[in-house]
């Protein structure tokens, strides 16, 4: 089947906070009411691309920005295009130049003049003003049933003070996906409560702990991205494994303990019900300028996502609406060539809610760059979390990112970057991970805090993974954690154990 394509646009919600301002540029133009005369293709002025920008950077009209808005960004350290222009910041701390004024009348259409608390000066921004991001958040709360009262019952010795939430499964759930998570600091899984069983999430439940190799190195991204409003975020699927099945009781009452050093923490709890549909908002960042506008007709694309299709018919899954978004100007000069994973979770936190319906926040947030250049490795593309946060987005982890150097070129490959992140984000873990039979400290560290092989019991796995390579016995399975190179042939598959966990997703939809 074909997928169906929508153009949406990037919202981008500003509040301006006066930073300083620069002195250039006095070339006779039309005059704002009250203030200096805005040359051509300086700050401020109106724009259609970044080529009528002489910082070229459009604060375009898909963006919120009315006719468009030249800007020059990072201007703490760049002086502003035009002297009618003061640097200010966009809500999310980007500099960006923005004119000043002093009433409504000086700003043009579609614009006012708003005041910031504790600046002398306000600016024009679209009327209206900037949508504070977490009354922006608000509908996504709702959608998910954000619990944010758990009971604290005590203290852990390593993650802090310990809390309990309580949920109830519906009738019809065959799977579930709980999300604990903190708007700073961080939370921790400890153990889940079942109607029947207890359940201990560091040591029998563990391998959908990826984020316990994360807290040493990742800084705390508290307040990034289009919302801000979820720092860190844990995602546990059940069941992640078929022989988990057992653990979701449909009807009963669970219990989740979890940690957390800083902030109360929250939960939410999305069902799934076996699904055979997967939606995509493709963000491009880079893609070779490829633009939202003309995603929709390009045949590279298009043979991407037909592959993608052909691969996931094998567990009975297609794609179903792609969505495509273009971004703004400062992420994407930001992030086009990504050079560390903490790159990967901040460009991962500027995607939004396609809509204000469950439907439409079940949906997977995939993020196109030029390249991935991480000192010296081959990276292909990474998930922000196995599984991810399903209905979270713009905020920190809430998506995957791939490169697409290959796209026109070999786009099969592509297909298989894409199809493989997404799996991860589904719930399916590498087959094998790369530590894997090297009997170093690595590899004990990671079987013990996740695993390093698939809990599915019908995925073959690689005893000595760096030597045998693509002769290993999973090196055919879309999991295997390398792409095969073209001369090899390799058609990826899924084991029957790992459709049931990819159909298990509550991204997977009926």
């Amino acid at each position: 089947m074909r997928p169906s394509l929508h153009i949406l646009s990037f919202a981008l919600f500003v509040a301006a906070c006066l930073i300083g301002c620069s002195d250039e540029d006095d070339a006779p133009a039309p005059t704002i009411k009250g203030r200096t005369e805005v040359p051509e293709g300086a700050d401020g002025k109106p724009c259609i691309t970044d080529d009528d920008c002489n910082s070229e950077s459009c604060l375009m009209q898909s963006h919120g920005f009315p006719d468009g808005h030249c800007t020059t960004f990072n201007c703490d350290r760049l002086d502003c295009s035009g002297e009618a222009s003061v640097c200010a910041a966009l809500w999310d701390g980007t500099p960006a130049c923005l004119l000043p004024c002093e009433a409504d009348e000086e700003c043009r259409d579609g614009y006012t003049c708003q005041s910031v608390s504790g600046q002398a000066e306000s600016t024009c921004l679209p009327a209206g003003g900037g949508i504070d991001p977490a009354e922006a958040f608000e509908p996504t709360r709702d959608l998910l049933a954000f619990d944010c009262a758990p009971t604290e019952i005590g203290q852990d010795d390593i993650y802090g003070p310990t809390y309990t939430f309580t949920f109830d499964l519906g009738a019809e759930a065959q799977s579930f996906l709980m999300v604990p998570m903190v708007a700073e600091g961080v939370v921790v899984p400890l153990s889940m409560q079942t109607p029947s069983t207890s359940v201990d999430l560091q040591t029998d439940y563990r391998h959908h702990n990826a984020r316990l190799g994360e807290l040493d190195f990742i800084p705390d991204l508290a307040e990034t991205g289009t919302f801000g409003q979820v720092g860190l975020d844990w995602p546990i699927l059940v069941p992640y494994a078929p022989q988990y099945a057992d653990y979701v009781e449909a009807g009963g009452t669970y219990e989740l303990t979890v940690a957390a050093d800083t902030a109360t923490p929250c939960l939410y709890v999305v069902e799934g019900k076996t699904g055979t549909t997967i939606d995509l908002n493709i963000y491009l960042v880079g893609a070779g300028g490829r633009t939202a506008e003309d995603a929709k007709d390009d045949p590279d694309l298009a043979a991407v996502f037909a592959r993608v299709d052909e691969i996931y018919a094998q567990a009975g899954i297609e794609l179903g609406e792609v969505r495509f978004f273009d971004v703004p100007a400062h992420v994407r000069e930001t992030f086009r060539v990504l050079r560390s994973q903490v790159d990967v979770y901040k460009l991962t936190a500027y995607g939004e809610p396609p809509d204000e319906t469950l439907d439409g926040h079940l949906s997977v947030d995939l993020f196109l760059v030029d390249d991935m250049q991480f000192h010296g490795a081959n990276v292909l593309g990474i998930s922000a979390g196995v599984p991810g946060a399903a209905g979270l987005h713009g905020n920190p982890r809430n998506g995957l990112v791939f490169q697409t150097v290959d796209l026109g070129a070999d786009n099969d490959h592509v297909a298989h970057i894409l199809a493989h992140e997404v799996g991860h984000y589904v719930g399916l873990r590498h087959t094998t991970e790369v530590y894997k039979g090297t009997n170093t400290d690595a590899e004990r560290q990671i079987d013990r805090m996740m695993g390093v092989v698939d809990p599915i019991e019908d995925t073959a796995i690689c005893e000595e993974i760096q030597q045998t390579g693509f002769d290993c016995p999973d090196a055919d399975n879309l999991m295997f954690p390398a792409a095969p190179p073209a001369h090899l042939s390799i058609d990826p598959r899924l084991t029957p154990g790992q459709k049931a966990v990819f159909q298990a997703s509550p991204l997977v939809k009926r």
